[in-house]
């Protein structure tokens, strides 16, 4: 089995409803790779004519993105990036986001931590990330609203900094994801595909009597193998 491609993804926008707000960019990195991408309305042409349907273009090539994935990755996405992207696909007539296997790190985290708040400024500050939040203050998204290019190129810098950040909580957060999907098959570690798997007792189970707890020595995760 070939491993899984993962993708990771934010978006960024001028209204928290998409009725009334525009994609202004979409970062997404492929899991693995240094190079983060980061597309915007100033992309495509003619982008300034019509800063009310500009994104449309934008949405059509990240939907292409997002359904070339086996695995996306965010934070708070189910919850709002998803839901605003079809919103918009609705609105434009275009195809909707892929049913793709969704792991959404906010609900990782607040399932698993009790840290004063699911925020990913929050967990990256507790985790010491390497990467920081960029701010953006309010007049930057007004100005971005109406199309004013320096203003979009900041909210483009915020979006590549929660990129970072979101690949760097998956690295550390991945092992707590309870349905996280096998990404290279059932023998490797179903999490990071590796083989340094070490035995670790044994567990009940509703199926079955018992069965061989291990724990991969590379990324920590947890799985149960039947016992051979």
């Amino acid at each position: 089995m070939a491993e899984a491609k993962v993708l990771i993804f934010d978006i960024e926008c001028t209204d928290l409803r998409s009725r009334w707000g525009t994609l202004l960019c979409v970062g997404y990195q492929w899991y693995g790779q240094k190079k983060v991408y980061c597309p915007s309305v100033m992309d495509f042409p003619n982008w300034q004519k019509d800063m009310t349907t500009a994104d449309k273009p934008l949405l059509k090539h990240f939907v292409e993105v997002y359904n070339s994935a086996d695995v996306v990755v965010g934070w708070y996405s189910k919850a709002f990036d998803v839901k605003w992207l079809n919103a918009k696909c609705f609105e434009y007539g275009l195809p909707y986001l892929a049913p793709v296997t969704h792991i959404d790190l906010c609900f990782t985290a607040k399932g698993n931590f009790k840290a004063g708040g699911n925020s990913l400024k929050n967990i990256s500050e507790l985790g010491n990330f390497k990467a920081a939040k960029t701010p953006v203050d309010s007049k930057h998204w007004r100005r971005a609203a109406v199309g004013y290019p320096p203003a979009i190129k900041a909210v483009i810098a915020h979006c590549k900094a929660d990129i970072l950040m979101t690949a760097e909580a998956y690295t550390r957060m991945r092992p707590l994801v309870r349905q996280h999907p096998r990404i290279a098959g059932y023998g490797p570690c179903r999490v990071c595909g590796s083989w340094n798997l070490q035995r670790r007792g044994l567990s009940i189970t509703k199926l079955v009597n018992q069965q061989q707890r291990v724990q991969c020595k590379d990324c920590g995760t947890w799985d149960q193998r039947p016992i051979a």
